[in-house]
């Protein structure tokens, strides 16, 4: 689990792992949206604005 507060290694690897799964989210949205599938799309969007506010709470610590 990463420190609540300071930052440090678990932070900076939290940050990048997050920000890794919300550009791969967006691209299964992306293939969701060419599939036809808008449900499934707007699901991967959703959790990828989730990640990217996750990290950014991450940045705020």
């Amino acid at each position: 689990m990463s420190e609540p507060s300071g930052g440090g290694p678990d932070a900076s690897a939290d940050l990048l792992g997050l920000t890794d799964a919300a550009d791969r989210l967006d691209g299964l949205a992306e293939m969701a949206d060419v599939m036809g599938d808008a449900a499934g799309a707007d699901r991967f969007r959703d959790a990828a604005a989730r990640a990217r506010l996750r990290a950014m709470s991450i940045l705020d610590d």
